[in-house]
């Protein structure tokens, strides 16, 4: 059995395509535009996340913790505390958020394994600056693959 973690591949192939995103600010400071693409995206979502949904192996549930950084509509997740599937400062997902929703690639491993790319994208939908989740389609796993993701208080 494996357990569901997410990353997305490419991510960063992308820098400088997204069609929403801002020009560089051409003025001081204090004329510069709150309208940039982490803004369209509904907020960023840099920083501290944790799920209590997450499995390591498939069916054993305990909390997951990341550290997500945003650059515009790329976001990136890198294991804080690492499992058996997953090793802490391995990336657990990555991909694009564009309003309130986007997708990202996961990985899948089994305890002591090596962690491989897995079969399909998972939507991301932004509830509020606190909240996402994280969810594939019920035909694609045969177990639950669905995360909630709360942001951690600093």
């Amino acid at each position: 059995m494996s357990a569901l973690v997410l990353v997305m591949a490419g991510c960063g192939d992308h820098k400088g395509s997204n069609p929403q995103s801002a020009p560089a600010p051409t003025t001081t400071p204090a004329r510069t535009s709150t309208t940039t693409t982490t803004s369209k995206a509904g907020g960023n979502l840099s920083g501290d996340w944790e799920s209590s949904d997450y499995e390591c192996p498939a069916n054993v549930k305990h909390t997951e913790r990341v550290r997500i950084t945003q650059e515009g509509a790329h976001i990136s997740a890198v294991k804080t505390d690492g499992d058996d599937c997953v090793p802490t400062g391995h990336e657990s997902f990555n991909g694009t958020v564009v309003g309130k929703s986007g997708t990202v690639r996961y990985w899948t491993a089994t305890p002591g394994g090596q962690p491989t790319l897995g079969p399909a994208d998972v939507n991301l939908t932004v509830q509020d600056a606190n909240t996402f989740t994280l969810s594939c389609s019920p035909t694609l796993f045969t177990r639950n693959c669905n995360l909630k993701m709360t942001r951690v208080p600093s």
